[in-house]
């Protein structure tokens, strides 16, 4: 039997706010942080999720990856770099990892060099392909720690930061690592926002998961950071479930075969039965197809028996980084220090839930948790799913350092 994987800290900044104070305050109030956009190339209007912190600088010497992006992942690391260095001190750097996942890295950087190359015909001078390059923000991050195992840079869309936990948890069970940094961050910028427009996927309102009106999904940008080790904690990382259905490059299966198998799978790793859950975040985007095929993965093997809820009406849809996002509002709600009193978010918009989905049971206003086993769903293009499952540990006492 395995030894038990701990989350240690979690650092994250998105559009509820700065750090983890704040967005747990902002989740727990259950307002959107959504605000309008309308530049999209279609003309058409929508809102998303943006970060409106002052993110800080990165030092000169890393002027050729310096981008947003990076900016964010440095924001998230400064929260839980005190806790690191307490756990890590003892540790050799070379088995200590750093795997990040992310849909578009510094791309945001790169469309602003293009504008400018067609309106000179040249690259601005402190432009550098690095700045895009996957590989290099897991390359920052573990510069910033001083790490020297492993590390990497996972891109599967929308399930790219869920994985970091599980390639995490393989590398510490296989006694490769005993400390891992793993997480994700992605920017908001035109590239995936015409994407999803050009497939008819946003909507120019707040997104509605699981109601009959829905139409679409907002965006929004983030990064969240974790230490993962066997050195205990509150939060336990119990386990996953992997699946990559290949349906269709962006469509899901119809059946949600893959996203049942993925929840299946989660269960059996972590060795739980589905009346052990007690949330479930789903990936609920508020398109009609993923909202179809969730719900029916869902309710064929929880009933109508866990409280759910979709967070991408507070938060966005932060593409990469989402899966490590919902996972640390999930984190937020299991902690003691930032949620007492077990709240769980009301579902936002849930006036209207669409007669022709299986009825899972949506969070409302007083909902509270009971069950001290979270779950969270990310489903991305091609099939590629994941699903994650953390606990409390009813039996720490906190001792590191607070934020």
């Amino acid at each position: 039997m395995h030894s038990k994987i701990y989350i240690n800290d979690m650092g994250a900044i998105n559009a509820l706010g700065c750090n983890k104070a704040e967005i747990a305050r902002a989740l727990l109030t259950n307002k959107t942080a959504l605000k309008p956009y309308d530049q999209l190339f279609s003309g058409r209007k929508t809102y998303v999720g943006q970060v409106s912190c002052e993110l800080p600088a990165l030092d000169k010497r890393y002027a050729k990856i310096d981008c947003r992006n990076n900016r964010m992942l440095l924001a998230a690391f400064s929260q839980i770099q005190k806790n690191y260095r307490s756990l890590s001190a003892s540790i050799n750097p070379a088995r200590i990892a750093v795997i990040l996942g992310t849909s578009t890295a510094g791309i945001l950087e790169s469309e602003q060099a293009y504008i400018v190359h067609a309106k000179t015909k040249a690259m601005p001078r402190r432009f550098h392909y690095h700045k895009q390059e996957f590989g290099k923000m897991a390359q920052f991050v573990a510069d910033l720690c001083g790490a020297k195992g492993p590390i990497y840079t996972i891109s599967t869309a929308c399930s790219s930061s869920g994985k970091t936990f599980m390639a995490a948890k393989r590398l510490i069970e296989a006694n490769i690592c005993e400390l891992c940094i793993v997480g994700g961050s992605d920017t908001l910028s035109q590239v995936p926002l015409n994407g999803f427009d050009a497939l008819d996927s946003m909507t120019s309102n707040i997104c509605k998961p699981f109601q009959i009106d829905r139409d679409g999904i907002n965006i929004g940008e983030g990064a969240s950071l974790f230490i993962l080790s066997k050195h205990q904690s509150e939060i336990i990382f119990v386990g996953g479930g992997e699946t990559s259905d290949a349906y269709h490059i962006t469509a899901p299966d119809p059946e949600g075969m893959g996203a049942k198998v993925a929840m299946l799978k989660a269960l059996k790793d972590a060795n739980l039965n589905p009346d052990d859950i007690g949330y479930i975040n789903t990936h609920g985007t508020a398109t009609q197809k993923n909202d179809e095929i969730e719900s029916k993965a869902i309710f064929d093997i929880f009933t109508d028996q866990v409280y759910c809820s979709s967070t991408k009406p507070l938060t966005g849809h932060t593409l990469g980084a989402a899966s490590a996002t919902e996972l640390g509002l999930c984190w937020l709600l299991l902690s003691t220090e930032y949620n007492p009193d077990k709240q769980l978010p009301a579902q936002v918009g849930n006036d209207n839930f669409d007669p022709n989905l299986p009825k899972i049971k949506l969070t409302g206003d007083n909902s509270i948790w009971q069950k001290p086993y979270f779950m969270s769903n990310s489903f991305a293009f091609g099939g590629n799913n994941i699903s994650l499952i953390i606990a409390a540990n009813s039996s720490f006492k906190t001792s590191l350092s607070k934020e």
